[in-house]
């Protein structure tokens, strides 16, 4: 993979971690998708803060509420 390739492969997926964390998927669903063994690891990698992590809701925790 050449250098613009590898870019642009980094950079569609860091648009598809910002799109989960602000379409408010749980956070166990991001470390998941990310494949990261714990909610620190995520925080690196996207740049948030473990309070902004642990405030993301699964839109599903609706359907039953």
């Amino acid at each position: 993979m050449n250098g613009k390739a590898l870019h642009n492969k980094i950079k569609l997926q860091t648009e598809i971690k910002n799109t989960m964390l602000t379409s408010s998927y749980s956070s166990k669903t991001l470390i998941e998708f990310l494949g990261h063994s714990s909610s620190e690891t995520t925080e690196i990698y996207t740049h948030v803060s473990k309070k902004a992590i642990d405030k993301t809701r699964n839109p599903l925790d609706e359907f039953f509420e």
